[in-house]
């Protein structure tokens, strides 16, 4: 069978998710509720929460934006999470998939 024609299994999340104490190089994730988005990004530079407003990004479940960093790298990524209406739960399980 040629590797072309071989099924793949879907991956899982140890396939995806570094662990904490990982020593590989990673960049963050900011998980941002609808509405909530001054909030969940208050700890982000100015640069990069003006960045946000200019290409007219909007918190809503599976969105996303990559976030430019210092010399023209990317700092990180910004994913909508959708309502967080159970503060128990700030985030709808299926956004997370």
């Amino acid at each position: 069978m040629s590797e072309k024609s071989k099924s793949t299994a879907a991956p899982t999340p140890q396939d995806i998710l570094l662990a904490a104490d990982s020593k590989r190089k990673t960049l963050p994730v900011w998980l941002v509720r609808d509405g909530k988005a001054g909030e969940d990004l208050a700890g982000l530079p100015a640069e990069q929460r003006q960045w946000l407003e200019a290409v007219s990004y909007k918190a809503a479940a599976r969105r996303h934006v990559l976030v430019p960093g210092a010399g023209g790298g990317m700092a990180g990524a910004v994913l909508g999470v959708g309502k967080a209406d159970d503060p128990r739960r700030p985030y709808p399980p299926e956004t997370l998939l």
